[in-house]
């Protein structure tokens, strides 16, 4: 008999684990280089480097070594060298070059370009495009030789003024620029506008690329497509005001451009979709529209930062694109036939969260599961399936990991609610068990199968653990995903709280040990829920939000809530801001409360914990206030180990001292 497994997953065990990503197939098909990112165990220190593979063996090599951090490998379209981002000179983002075959990296940007990004291969090989702002150089040849002294403060002039994970504005635009493998820089776009996703055309004389170019661009959500010269001049508008638009690609023959766009009137909370431009007569259409599935990964996870939308791909064959779509908490690929608009699922039932196509249709997928990090795949145009990695394999072997049991429950409107269950090791069903209901963030994304460190280190303490899809999550339709808009709270309060009670009537849940927690929207909702019910004996809020009125100023893209989610500006509608806001619902919280949140936060800033941490505070609650040192929003799964380590440590700790398992 096999030796039975006792070890549960720890909060150090953050530091053991390894995480494939951004797979890139080469021009033939037999190898793939990504991303590896584990941790420095010594230092506390997330690294990074890329891997080479081999698809026919499954040897895997580490191709680049050093002290930085390395992303974005790209091949050149003949497969003799790999283009990639790193920080291993200065510690700031530069492009580099090294043959596909191994040897020394080569620097080819200079301090001219800052932030560089897209990167991508003109197809004769000979440069690269990108999006990069303006470098140190530039901006020191623009003072004519004087020293820039530090301003002793901060002059805002845009709507958006900070960015969460990036920090203060600078004062310096995006813009596509080219960069010749003999070193010349040509800077292809200018005006005060953000430029980004250059891609080359076919035939190398223009490039495509994603702008807003309106002195309004901040209040909008709109963008546009436009065709530059490859030498610079004039851009071109093709498109018109009509969509969000997140990625677009060529067709094989230069004719028709493919793009991943959300019709704006259709509403903020819209599928976006796989639509087609034909150059030739302006026609725009939308080619997936009988999908009712948002294009792009809405599932979320803790191993890797959360993308959403991704790039569409369209092999040489000239007729078929293929994309990632959300599904009932699966993301699948998909391809739709340019002509018929014929929509079929290539690979179903599982969370992918990395797609690449090469031009001859070869196909890698990475993929993660509730009990997996993630791995890669080559895959078949028939759905097959064939693993190249195991990253995590050796490491998990001797962990205890069980598997979310799946159920769905009639919620709000009496519609179908998709939740899962996921239990302790040596669960004993006659047993009474403590349970913490996890609720994910957005609003607009989705729990399903992909892997949570944070779940199982919670279950291996003893505890179950809930999380459900209530309204609003993507992946149940357009109508579904936009039900809440002006209601974030009740309706999605019910929804949790049936499939919570479907539990507790199997008979194993100590109803006096309840918990709840989650991030983002999740922290709003589980700072909302324990101001409209003391069922909770704990709760954790996460990042959250508990007052709209400052998250619309705060925030930093408040601003559009108040056209998405809200029905207008606070000084507007300034009695709904309060109704649905937590904050004004202090004085019915009774459940101890830990507010986690970072100092660094810019999407829901620190504020929004202060106040609620002040107001229970004036009223005598139970309430923690943690606050992680330059940490921003996405600390859980982007941090610092050492703050996600102390994180983690923290959550399951005010669980224990008030609902012990």
């Amino acid at each position: 008999m096999a030796e039975e497994k006792t070890d549960v997953l720890t909060a150090e065990d953050l530091l053991q684990l390894k995480y494939a990503n951004d797979p890139q197939l080469s021009p033939d098909g037999r190898a793939v280089v990504f991303v590896l990112v584990d941790t420095d165990v010594e230092k506390k220190e997330t690294r990074s480097h890329l891997w080479m593979l081999d698809v026919t063996t499954g040897a895997a090599q580490q191709f680049t070594f050093g002290v930085g951090k390395e992303s974005s490998p790209r091949w050149s379209p003949d497969g003799g060298q790999i283009a990639f981002i790193s920080t291993r000179e200065d510690d700031k983002p530069a492009i580099f070059l090294i043959p596909s075959n191994g040897g020394e990296a080569k620097r080819l940007s200079d301090r001219r370009i800052a932030e560089p990004s897209d990167l991508e291969w003109a197809p004769d090989g000979q440069s690269l495009t990108f999006s990069a702002k303006q470098g140190e150089e530039k901006a020191a040849e623009s003072k004519e030789g004087e020293e820039e002294e530090e301003k002793p403060y901060r002059e805002v002039t845009r709507l958006f003024w900070k960015m969460d994970g990036q920090g203060w504005w600078d004062g310096k635009w995006r813009h596509i620029w080219t960069l010749g493998l003999d070193g010349q820089l040509n800077q292809i776009t200018d005006g005060d506008f953000d430029h980004q996703a250059p891609r080359y055309a076919p035939d190398g004389s223009k490039i495509l690329f994603i702008a807003n170019r309106t002195a309004a661009a901040d209040k909008v959500r709109f963008n546009n497509l436009w065709l530059v010269d490859a030498d610079g001049g004039e851009p071109q508008r093709l498109t018109h005001d009509q969509c969000a638009i997140a990625a677009a690609i060529w067709s094989p023959d230069g004719e028709q451009i493919a793009y991943v766009g959300q019709e704006i009137e259709r509403g903020p909370n819209s599928n976006y979709e796989i639509r087609l431009l034909d150059l030739a007569d302006g026609r725009d259409e939308s080619l997936t529209g009988g999908l009712d599935h948002s294009v792009g990964d809405y599932v979320l996870t803790d191993a890797r930062g959360h993308s959403e939308t991704a790039l569409p791909f369209w092999p040489a064959d000239g007729d078929t694109v293929y994309f990632l779509a959300t599904d009932h908490g699966y993301t699948n690929v998909y391809s739709v036939n340019v002509a018929t608009k014929v929509v079929q699922p290539v690979i179903k039932g599982h969370h992918i969260f990395a797609l690449h196509v090469n031009r001859a249709g070869r196909i890698a997928v990475g993929i993660d599961t509730p009990t997996s990090p993630g791995d890669l795949f080559a895959a078949g145009r028939d759905g097959g399936l064939r693993r190249l990695t195991h990253c995590n394999d050796a490491f998990l072997a001797d962990k205890t990991l069980t598997e979310p049991e799946r159920f769905t429950v009639a919620g709000e409107n009496g519609d179908e609610i998709e939740a899962w269950l996921l239990k302790p090791p040596q669960f004993d069903p006659q047993k009474k068990y403590p349970l913490i209901v996890e609720i994910h963030g957005g609003p607009h994304a989705a729990y399903g199968y992909g892997w949570f460190h944070e779940f199982h280190y919670l279950v291996g303490a003893g505890y179950l653990l809930l999380f459900t899809n209530p309204h609003g999550s993507r992946g149940y339709g357009e109508a579904f995903n936009d039900s809440i808009r002006y209601n974030w709270g009740e309706p999605v309060q019910r929804d949790i709280e049936s499939a919570l009670d479907e539990v507790i009537g199997r008979g194993f849940v100590d109803t006096a040990r309840l918990g709840v927690t989650g991030g983002s929207y999740g922290g709003y909702m589980t700072n909302w829920i324990v101001g409209h019910s003391d069922r909770f004996a704990a709760a954790v809020a996460q990042r959250s939000c508990s007052n709209y009125i400052n998250l619309y100023g705060n925030d930093d893209v408040g601003h559009y809530f108040g056209t998405g989610d809200a029905p207008g500006a606070p000084w507007e509608k300034p009695d709904w801001y309060i109704e649905h806001s937590p904050l004004f619902y202090a004085i019915n919280i009774h459940t101890p409360l830990l507010l986690v949140h970072s100092e660094e936060d810019l999407r829901c800033t620190l504020d929004q914990a202060e106040q609620l941490y002040r107001a229970l505070r004036v009223l005598d609650r139970e309430v923690g206030f943690v606050i992680f040192k330059a940490s921003s929003h996405g600390l859980s799964r982007t941090g610092k180990p050492k703050p996600r380590l102390e994180r983690l440590r923290r959550i399951l700790s005010w669980f224990q001292q008030y609902m012990p398992a």
